[in-house]
Parts: C-alpha cells; structure tokens; sequence
C-alpha cells in the first residue's frame, strides 16, 4: 500500500528570505499494476547540470512520465518500495522483464537472459544511491549477494547492475 511522503520545497520570498513554497504529498507516484505493493515516488528532478537556483519552481519538476533514469544531465530523487519477491517475478521470461524495463522507459537496460542473473538485473548509466529506510534487502550481483539493514548501510553504484530483493525473499 502507497503511503504518502511528505515533501517540503522551501524557495525565497521577495526579499530574499527562505520560506516554504510548498508542503504536502509527493505528487509523482509510480505504482506497478501487476504489484499494488512496488511503487516508486519522484521526490524531485532536475533536468540539467548545474541546475537553476530559483526563488520558487515554475512548473512541477515532477511532471511528465515515469522515467527509469534522469535526462541527459539531470537527477532524480526517488523512494522505492520493494515488497517481498513475487513468484510471477521469480518465473519472468526474458522478455517479461525487457517488458517491465520497456514499461520504464529504458529497454537498453535489461540484462536478464544477456548475463544477468535475476528478472529486475539492470545496468544503468548513472550512478545510483540507496537509503533502506526500513527492513532488509539484498542486492544482487554478477556473482554475489549483499544483505543490507534498514538505516546501516548506503550503496552506492556507478554503472548500477545490481537489482534489489527484499532480504525476506527466496533465492533465485
């Protein structure tokens, strides 16, 4: 179940001084139709590099699609859930999972039947950093595994191919 993430955006009023444009729940949520409980939210994205400092956003920075990955000199903040493992992921094909990626806006980026061992295998081309803010989850890689707990460990991966399972989950 989606739970609602409270983002506060502060900015600056006409002279100068920081102020809190806008507070409330994080308008870009991704929920997957085939897993109500694996959903994503888009906390913020910029689209260029360095990005506009600005007194208050013009537009939702969030809008548009659901995207796998920044534009081109861009960022994005995002929360996963990551329920446990589903026997429908456990059984994908190959083409399931291009499916799910194509779904993501990033075919390029399955693995899964070319060397990647898991259906949600994906290499990326950004560098990626994780926050597990409750529970356990075990990311994969080429050939091995690590069990990381909630609020103890940061991973951080360059050129990312390396799902994440909730620990809780079995084998592949």
């Amino acid at each position: 179940m989606v739970k609602p993430i409270r983002r506060v955006v502060t900015g600056h009023d006409d002279g100068g001084r920081a102020v809190v444009v806008s507070d409330g729940p994080a308008p870009s949520v991704h929920i997957n139709k085939a897993e109500q409980d694996w959903f994503s939210v888009d906390i913020w994205r910029t689209h260029e590099m360095p990005a506009k400092i600005v007194p208050k956003a013009v537009e939702e920075p969030t809008a548009g699609p659901r995207r796998q990955m920044p534009t081109t000199n861009g960022t994005v903040l995002r929360i996963n859930s990551f329920p446990p493992e589903s026997e429908a992921v456990r059984t994908m094909t190959p083409a399931d999972s291009l499916r799910v990626f194509e779904g993501l806006g990033n075919p390029k980026a399955a693995t899964f039947g070319k060397g990647g061992r898991h259906p949600m295998m994906h290499r990326t081309e950004s560098i990626d950093y994780a926050l597990i803010l409750s529970g356990e989850i075990t990311m994969l890689l080429d050939d091995d595994e690590v069990l990381l707990k909630s609020c103890s460990a940061a991973p951080i991966m360059p050129g990312a191919i390396a799902p994440m399972r909730p620990a809780s989950s079995p084998s592949s």
